[in-house]
C-alpha cells in the first residue's frame, strides 16, 4: 500500500524528530519524556487524586 505524498512526508518528519531526540547530545534532550511521565504519575498520585477524592467524595485511597 502506497501512502499519499503528504502523509508520507508527515510521517518522515515525525520520525526524524524522534530520532533527533533519541540521539541528542544533551542528557535532558534524550530523557525528557521519561522524566515528564514520572512527574505526571507523581502529581496524579499525590496531588490530584487526594484533592479530587476529597472534593468529589471518591473512594480512592493512597496506602
Amino acid at each position: 500500500m502506497k501512502l499519499q505524498p503528504a502523509r508520507a512526508h508527515t510521517l518522515q518528519c515525525a520520525d526524524e524528530g524522534v530520532l533527533a531526540g533519541d540521539t541528542g547530545k544533551s542528557w535532558l534532550q534524550r530523557n525528557w519524556r521519561p522524566l515528564l511521565l514520572t512527574v505526571i504519575i507523581i502529581a496524579s498520585e499525590y496531588l490530584l487524586t487526594p484533592y479530587l477524592s476529597a472534593m468529589l467524595r471518591w473512594g480512592a485511597v493512597i496506602q
